[in-house]
């Protein structure tokens, strides 16, 4: 097949395509206005959401604290501050304080399960 065809085939599809994604468009429009129009405008109702607390756990090995977890993301800076380090090989960040400073710094923390 010429490469040529086969474009102007595409370029055929596409416009034909794009008329009946208008066509939808225009017909959702038109549901929700008729939808308005017979029973009023409809609030939404909020779903309650499970809040999804992010966590923050420690293991220790060789006298260095590892901290991993959901919650390392927004506690990076932080870690950094205290000169923490990100170990690859453990996806934890490493930190030379003892385990009751780290405490102290984060008190949400937990031992790993």
């Amino acid at each position: 097949m010429d490469r040529e065809y086969i474009d102007q085939k595409l370029n055929e599809v596409n416009k034909r395509l794009d008329a009946l994604v208008e066509i939808n468009e225009t017909l959702i429009k038109q549901n929700l206005t008729l939808s308005e129009k017979a029973f009023g405008k409809i609030e939404q109702q909020n779903s309650p959401q499970k809040e999804f607390k992010k966590k923050l756990y420690y293991t220790v090995e060789d006298d260095c604290v590892f901290i991993s977890g959901s919650g390392t993301f927004d506690s990076k800076d932080k870690l950094k501050e205290i000169r923490c380090e990100w170990n690859g090989a453990s996806k934890s960040w490493k930190s030379s304080k003892t385990l009751a400073e780290i405490k102290v710094i984060f008190p949400e923390i937990t031992e790993k399960p």
